[in-house]
């Protein structure tokens, strides 16, 4: 039943939910605009693909992505930085250049205690922002 003093008036669940997801929505523009300024790869070959075959469930890393751009909304430089890197290495010496350089971010990241949690995991910050790029690719 509905209340008359309140009737056309948002619930307090749906009204949080749209505030949230307006927050989230807010969030992930800076890492949009700073990824459509990065230059692309001279050799011609999709450094969007290399990074979508880095997971094997691309799907749940994009989920990872997107909490990890919820919560973190103020690493969106940092996210374009990462992107310029792994795009110069993929760009220079292919997937297995990309790959190498994630793994060096990765155990630097652990290395120097420069982890995030996400829904209760603990992960490097690269692991965190690789899967905001593969969210957002």
């Amino acid at each position: 039943m509905v209340n008359p003093n309140f009737a056309g008036r948002p619930e307090r669940r749906s009204f949080l939910l749209r505030i949230v997801s307006a927050a989230a929505a807010a969030a992930t523009l800076p890492v949009v605009r700073a990824l459509a300024a990065v230059k692309g790869p001279t050799n011609g070959s999709s450094v969007y693909q290399a990074l979508g075959e880095i997971f094997e469930d691309r799907r749940a890393a994009g989920q990872i992505g997107h909490r990890y751009l919820v919560l973190y909304p103020e690493d969106a430089v940092r996210l374009a930085h990462l992107f310029r890197k792994l795009w110069d290495a993929y760009d220079s010496g292919g997937a297995k250049a990309l790959h190498q350089s994630i793994a060096a971010l990765r155990s630097r990241d652990f290395a120097s205690d420069d982890v995030v949690i996400v829904d209760g995991w603990v992960i490097a910050r690269t692991e965190g922002m690789l899967c905001a790029l593969v969210h957002r690719v």
